[in-house]
C-alpha cells in the first residue's frame, strides 16, 4: 500500500482519504461500548491492510486477532460493532471445497 503524501494539495484524492479515515477514527474514539483501544487497534490495522482501489481487506479473523493481540472471538465483536456503525460492511465468501458459510470479508467505507 504507498504512503498517503501528507503535502498532498488541499482537495486531492488523498486529502480527502486523510479526512475520511480521520473522521471515521474520531467516531469510533466517541463511540461507546467498543472497548474504545481494541477497537481503535482492529480499525488501525484494517485502514493498513486495506485495499485502496476497492476498500477490501483480506486478513482473517484470526489474522487480525493475532496482529493485535486479541482473541478470534473478541475481533468479531468489534468487527460488528464497527458495521452496525457502518464503518465497514462485511459478507461471507464461500471457500470452494468446504462446507460452511465461508470467511467474512471486510470493506471499508468512505466517510462522509
Amino acid at each position: 500500500m504507498a504512503l498517503i503524501n501528507p503535502k498532498a494539495a488541499p482537495g486531492s484524492r488523498q486529502t480527502i482519504e486523510v479526512y475520511e479515515m480521520w473522521s471515521a477514527i474520531d467516531a469510533l474514539a466517541a463511540s461507546r461500548g467498543l472497548g474504545s483501544l481494541a477497537a481503535l487497534r482492529v480499525w488501525a490495522l484494517l485502514l493498513l491492510f486495506r485495499e485502496p482501489a476497492t476498500g477490501q481487506v483480506d486478513l482473517t479473523r484470526e489474522d487480525i486477532a493475532g496482529a493485535v493481540g486479541l482473541t478470534p472471538r473478541r475481533v468479531s465483536r468489534i468487527l460488528t460493532a464497527l458495521r452496525d456503525r457502518q464503518l465497514i460492511t462485511t459478507r461471507r465468501q464461500p471457500l470452494p471445497g468446504q462446507q460452511g458459510p465461508g470467511r467474512v470479508v471486510v470493506t471499508m467505507r468512505a466517510q462522509k
